[in-house]
């Protein structure tokens, strides 16, 4: 009999399995890119006020401040002074698009294209507390970020921007880490009855969401992770999902 993992006890990403995910990520997003026309680029997402050229200048922030985290107090300063209407991470998230949005596509990926492979945080980094900033977990640190939001918050950007292009996600090994890490702290703050989660398509499997075995609910792994991002699911996604774990869901969500 198969022994399914409860997912409050997956164990969290590692540091060097962080580096590994964020690479193959970003250099996944950069397949999406090349294959891009000129019109894709200035197509509208379902991120607010952001065109696919603005995802890009917002990943090639991140990318800036991983590798050098005091490039990020230029962003929070302008976070402040311009954007002091968001929470942190939106803020200093309008702020790294901002800084570049008059650039043409192909400085963008230049910069993109230099940061991939470079962009790891340095050791003393590491231990910065963010926590509870923007929504991030309590006792989250700037490693938490770097490690694993920045790697989910790139593969969620690379659907978005085939959903707003009509283009493919290229699939990468490194996709199930992403979502089973997004199950983890579902998991980890789950209030409804116990359940069998299984997840579909490539990135999918399954895991128990609290203490005991549950009702199986099966559900596309993309979907249910648009869903607790809080991008707009398809209306009929949790139409088969039993109560109360249909409304538990409904309502949950997890930092992108």
């Amino acid at each position: 009999m198969q022994t399914i993992t409860r997912a409050a006890t997956l164990p969290p990403t590692t540091p060097e399995r962080g580096v590994r995910v964020a690479l193959a990520q970003r250099s996944s997003l950069l397949r999406q890119l090349d294959l891009l026309t000129a019109s894709d680029w200035d197509a509208p997402t379902e991120c607010t006020r952001w065109r696919v050229r603005d995802i890009v200048a917002h990943i090639a922030g991140e990318l800036v401040y991983t590798r050098n985290p005091l490039a990020f107090l230029g962003l929070v300063a302008t976070w402040r002074r311009r954007f002091g209407d968001l929470d942190f991470l939106d803020g200093t998230n309008e702020a790294a698009v901002q800084a570049r949005r008059t650039w043409p596509v192909e400085r963008l990926l230049a910069e993109y294209r230099r940061d991939i492979g470079r962009a790891v945080p340095p050791r003393w980094s590491r231990g910065l507390p963010l926590g509870g900033q923007g929504g991030l977990p309590p006792g989250a640190t700037f490693a938490y970020l770097t490690d694993v939001g920045l790697p989910r918050d790139t593969w969620m950007h690379r659907h978005d921007i085939a959903r707003a292009t009509g283009t493919a996600v290229p699939a990468d090994p490194t996709d199930a880490e992403v979502v089973a890490q997004v199950v983890r702290e579902l998991a980890l703050a789950w209030t409804g009855p116990d359940s069998e989660l299984r997840l579909t398509g490539p990135a999918g499997g399954t895991w128990l969401l609290g203490d005991g075995d549950g009702e199986p609910v099966e559900l596309p792994a993309v979907g249910l992770m648009r869903l607790l991002s809080g991008r707009v699911a398809e209306p009929d996604l949790l139409a088969s999902v039993p109560e109360p774990v249909r409304t538990t869901l409904a309502g949950a969500r997890v930092i992108f």
